[in-house]
């Protein structure tokens, strides 16, 4: 067991680095308080926004723990609080990124696939969405739901024959999907989901790249179904309350 003397020294190290950090992201100076560095930082950068409780609650206890006059340590904070200290440290400065997280080989296709084979290799890998590329660009992301609105509408067409770019204008958005660098966290991925959804707007992918560039080989990708998996991770795994 940490010797208590310990705890509390490594509590205010957390602390300052987490004091250190936001002054260094907003480029301000040590008459700002703390408190006023975290609801700032809060309104561009995810992860403390996300955690601007805990953050603020870690600037009380260290109130708490170091007298105000004279910097003597005058309190000690319980294990579990050092490790959410920690833990909510770490997010701010390392959070997980989209790359390995996410990382995978992408079936693609090309605008001239046809689209019952383009049907045949969703059905056997168990996909239902798949990048179409043309001339080695990004083309769109055709998802089984555009193909079934496009077969509907055109029942008499030999799917063999029909290509899979002929589906393109039955997407039901045009941007569908967004592409992130493979250095993009996770925290900045769900914001991207949860912005179309309070537009009111479907995004069925984030594709993952070397620097974002669409055109560029795909690394990885992110859909709805993996939502889940990013929430989960993002949570703070240790009791809420400090």
């Amino acid at each position: 067991m940490m010797w208590e003397g310990n705890r509390a020294e490594e509590f205010i190290s957390a602390y300052n680095e987490i004091d250190h950090f936001l002054r260094v992201s907003l480029h301000e100076d040590k008459w700002v308080s703390y408190h006023e560095l975290v609801e700032r930082s809060a309104k561009f950068n995810r992860i403390v926004r996300e955690y601007e409780e805990d953050f603020k609650q870690i600037g009380d206890l260290r109130n708490a723990i170091v007298h105000r006059s004279t910097g003597e340590i005058i309190a000690i904070p319980s294990e579990t609080i050092l490790l959410r200290a920690r833990e909510i440290l770490k997010k701010l400065k390392s959070p997980p990124l989209v790359i390995p997280m996410f990382q995978r080989k992408i079936l693609t296709v090309t605008a001239e696939e046809s689209i019952s084979q383009t049907m045949r290799l969703m059905r056997e890998n168990n996909f239902s969405k798949i990048p179409v590329y043309k001339d080695g660009k990004f083309l769109f992301l055709v998802t089984a739901e555009t193909i079934v609105r496009y077969v509907s509408d055109n029942l008499t067409v030999d799917l063999r024959n029909s290509k899979i770019e002929n589906t393109m204008n039955y997407m039901e958005h045009r941007m569908n999907c967004q592409f992130v660098s493979r250095d993009t966290n996770i925290f900045k991925v769900a914001e991207i989901f949860e912005i179309y959804h309070r537009n009111g707007e479907k995004l069925d992918a984030v594709i993952i790249t070397e620097n974002g560039d669409k055109n560029l080989p795909p690394l990885g990708i992110i859909t709805l179904f993996d939502v889940g998996a990013i929430y989960k991770t993002m949570e703070i795994r240790v009791n809420k309350s400090i």
